[in-house]
């Protein structure tokens, strides 16, 4: 069965990062406007609103945000290192780490190196770049390390989950192993913007709204509400 076409979404991820952008010139427009009106209303100088200045401020803060933050690398360009896809999981990555370690610090001193000309040096590391649900594709390979994991357990274990259990857990993967192919048009255009850019995003998610909305229930909500808005 050919795999499933993926549907295409709008690529909302360039608008996200420049809001990410945004925010800490924001607070830095506001906390600045608050202490120069304080300042001034303290002393008698003038009786300036603090809103009033917190508009100037992000006018002019906002204003050199997206000058930079659109600002493309010139001549003589840009030097890039793009190291391996492993995340930094697991003792089997330990020697893939050692390697990726050793390409950091070289591309630390070439950095420095390569300064005296103009040319900048940027490591990327990228994440996993295939699909989360790769490995799910072969059903038969699937199926029979399954069972050599069931066979290979104690029998007290076996007793205790039954295998009643371990098949449901198995057929619950089912859903995985039919989902589309992965879309890395996010992924290359995150990629080009942080070797193109002057001044690149020190993180780039390219993700879809619902996912950064659902990695934000994850991460600042009650597992509780995770569980009630995602899982089936």
């Amino acid at each position: 069965m050919p795999p499933k076409k993926v549907t295409e979404e709008p690529d909302d991820s360039q608008t996200w990062e420049l809001l990410e952008r945004c925010l800490l010139p924001i607070a830095f427009s506001h906390a600045v406007a608050v202490i120069i009106s304080t300042v001034l209303n303290t002393l008698g100088i003038s009786q300036t609103s603090s809103f009033v200045l917190f508009l100037l401020f992000l006018s002019l803060s906002i204003g050199f945000t997206l000058f930079y933050h659109n600002l493309k690398v010139t001549a003589p360009g840009k030097a890039v290192l793009v190291t391996g896809c492993d995340s930094r999981v697991g003792c089997a990555l330990a020697k893939r780490l050692d390697e990726l370690a050793a390409l950091e610090a070289w591309g630390s001193c070439l950095r420095l190196e390569m300064r005296r000309w103009g040319v900048d040096v940027v490591v990327v590391e990228t994440g996993e770049y295939v699909a989360g649900n790769s490995w799910l594709k072969d059903n038969s390979a699937l199926l029979n390390q399954a069972r050599d994991m069931w066979v290979q357990l104690e029998p007290q274990t076996r007793k205790e989950y039954g295998e009643e259990l371990f098949q449901k857990e198995m057929l619950s993967l089912e859903k995985y192993t039919k989902g589309p192919e992965a879309d890395l048009t996010r992924v290359m255009r995150a990629l080009v913007d942080g070797t193109t850019k002057t001044f690149p995003l020190k993180r780039y998610t390219p993700v879809t709204r619902k996912e950064r909305l659902q990695a934000f229930v994850s991460d600042h909500l009650p597992k509780s509400i995770y569980d009630i808005i995602y899982t089936d």
